[in-house]
This record gives C-alpha cells, sequence and structure tokens, in this order.
C-alpha cells in the first residue's frame, strides 16, 4: 500500500499544512461536497453556511493534521477521515504539535480537526474529540503579551518620525522617501485606528477611506466586517497632512515605479478621491 506524495524526492520541507489538492482523494471530496453553495432548489453542503475565512482555517487544520500523518508515512490514497481520524493517530498528532504551539493553540487544533472531520464524514462519531478539546481547554494557559505591547502614544510618534525624516531627507531617492512616508502612515494610521488586517489592507480611497468635510474617515460596510456590523471611525486630524501629502505627492511615486499600489504594502488604497 503505498503512501501519498512518495515519488520523487525534494530538497523542499514537506508542507505543515497538506493543501486540499494533495488530500486524500476522499476527504478531498467529501469537504467540496461540504463546500458547495446552494444553486436555485439544490441545497447546499453542510459548509456552505460558513464564511469563506472560516472554511479556510478549517480546512488549514485539517490539512495540519494530514500534514502530520504524510510526514509519519500513514497517510495512503484509499482511506478518509473515518480512517485516519483515530484515537491513536491523534494522539500522536498532540505529542507533536504540543512542542510547535502553545496551549490554546493545541486546543483549538483539536476542536478544528473535529469540526472538520464532522463535515467531511458527518455519519462518524466524534464525540471523543470533544472530549479531548475540554480537556485541554482546563490546561489552556495563554501566553502572556505584555512584554510586546506598545502604547498608542508612542506606535504614532514612530509613524510620524518616519514621515517627517522622509520629508525632509536630503539623500533618500524619491522612490524611498515615497515608500518611507507610506510605512510611517500606515504605522501611524493603525495605532489611532486599529482595524483587522483584512480590512486595513482593503481600505479604498473614495469607497473605505473617504474624506468628508476635510475630515478622513474609515467606513467599513457590514458586509466587509467579522461581525457582519457596519465600522464607521474619524482619523484623528493630526494624519491628515500626512494623508494629504501621501496621496497628492508620494503615491504616484510609487505607482510610477510599478510599486503595488497598496497601503498596506498587501492592497493600498487604490481610487482617487
Amino acid at each position: 500500500m503505498s503512501t501519498l506524495h512518495k515519488g520523487k524526492k525534494s530538497n523542499r520541507p514537506a508542507p505543515l499544512s497538506l493543501p486540499i489538492d494533495l488530500w486524500p482523494t476522499a476527504d478531498r471530496s467529501a469537504w467540496e461536497s461540504a463546500c458547495r453553495t446552494s444553486d436555485r432548489l439544490k441545497r447546499g453542503g453542510a459548509a456552505s453556511h460558513l464564511k469563506s475565512v472560516t472554511r479556510n482555517d478549517l480546512a488549514y487544520w485539517y490539512g495540519y493534521f494530514l500534514g502530520f500523518l504524510s510526514r509519519n508515512g500513514l497517510l495512503t490514497e484509499d482511506k478518509s477521515a473515518p480512517e485516519y481520524v483515530s484515537p491513536e493517530n491523534v494522539d500522536d498528532y498532540l505529542m507533536e504539535i504540543k512542542h510547535r504551539v502553545g496551549s490554546v493553540s493545541v486546543h483549538n487544533a483539536i476542536y478544528k480537526l473535529r469540526r472538520a472531520s464532522q463535515l467531511i464524514a458527518p455519519n462518524r462519531d466524534f464525540a471523543w474529540l470533544a472530549e479531548i478539546g475540554k480537556d485541554l481547554a482546563l490546561t489552556m494557559r495563554p501566553r502572556s503579551k505584555s512584554g510586546r505591547l506598545v502604547l498608542t502614544e508612542v506606535l504614532v510618534e514612530a509613524g510620524l518620525s518616519l514621515i517627517a525624516e522622509a520629508e525632509t531627507s536630503t539623500s533618500m531617492t524619491g522612490f524611498r522617501r515615497a515608500r518611507e512616508i507610506r510605512n510611517g502612515l500606515m504605522i501611524a494610521l493603525l495605532a489611532l485606528c486599529p482595524i483587522r488586517l483584512k480590512n486595513f489592507v482593503a481600505l479604498e480611497i473614495g469607497r473605505t477611506f473617504v474624506d468628508v468635510n476635510d475630515k478622513w474617515w474609515i467606513v467599513l460596510p457590514a458586509t466587509e466586517t467579522k461581525e457582519g456590523r457596519a465600522d464607521e471611525r474619524p482619523i484623528d486630524n493630526i494624519l491628515n497632512p500626512a494623508i494629504e501629502s501621501y496621496i497628492a505627492t508620494f503615491r504616484p511615486i510609487l505607482e510610477a515605479r510599478g510599486s503595488p499600489r497598496r497601503l498596506s504594502g498587501s492592497r493600498e488604497m487604490t481610487e482617487c478621491r
């Protein structure tokens, strides 16, 4: 019985999480069926009501479990979730991931493995996984993040300092000045208006980043927030000069050089005011 992915050797390490197209055929087919959207009179799959970010997260952690099996020679094409997700395999899986991630992530990994397994094999009883999850919940100890906290004032000052240094520099190239001003603006903007990075990188001038009576606002529609509620927040006027300068003078420099048209480096506010 041959294991999956046992073909030509590669110098690259095996992925920690197997992408869906490398899952065993039965699991991949069952997952795609579960994620199938409704079509007219045809009902959608069991996961069709979940947001895409949730489905992707569940698929990642199920793929993480399959990756563990693959690295240990336990993954074969002729098996599926009911056979793979066994107490023995899960015990070994736990031993490995406890050396990789913290207790909270270990609990989440088992919780998401159970949810994904139930979607892939709805007729199989995975209640024993829930019991393991409960035991792990009792020992969860979130890691302290106190050492990573930075005061808003410090971040804003750091961002504005980057902007000021770039604006007055006589040694930087125009492209580097534009890039530093963009980076400083991002730091200060996120410090004053902390929003999810997914929403931040999707900000578009004139749509979700708007000028209302000479005051800039972040305006997120309900369809683009995790909570499903509209989110509107004003931006402190202290950033007005930097925003105006960036849009009028420095953003065109980045565009002319073919730099990503994205404020955050992933998706910049792309529409003109």
